[in-house]
């Protein structure tokens, strides 16, 4: 990923927030930014500062509160309703799972499964 050295340097600052999550976010619903269609000048710089990019990072962030699921949640599955799995990823449409998918073998993997088929645990473990 492009954004390795950016995602280092930015979970130390907000370690309650998974970064690496929420620059998939920007990179799956932000792919252009138009200034208007009255500016001639491809190479042009917004500042940190404007209102333009406060609004892309809120909706970014808006979008990233709103997940049902968090890294380190507990689910149960469709095909293993009794089996508690970790959410150690997540995709658009996928979580990524540790725990024991042999149902009683308690041998630990992680796998990824579809989101529509998960559900969360209260009070997991």
């Amino acid at each position: 990923m492009a954004n390795n050295e950016f995602i280092k340097a930015m979970n130390p600052k907000f370690p309650e927030l998974d970064v690496e999550r929420i620059i998939a976010i920007f990179e799956d619903n932000i792919s252009q930014v138009k200034i208007g269609m009255f500016v001639d000048n491809p190479d042009l710089r917004l500042p940190l500062g404007c209102d333009l990019n406060k609004n892309i990072v809120l909706d970014i962030i808006s979008r990233y509160l709103k997940e049902e699921y968090r890294l380190g949640d507990v689910v149960t599955i469709d095909r293993y309703e009794n089996e508690q799995f970790e959410v150690v990823g997540i995709r658009k449409d996928q979580l990524e799972l540790r725990g024991d998918w042999s149902a009683m073998n308690n041998v630990i993997g992680d796998s990824w499964y579809p989101t529509e088929k998960c559900k969360k645990v209260k009070n997991g473990k």
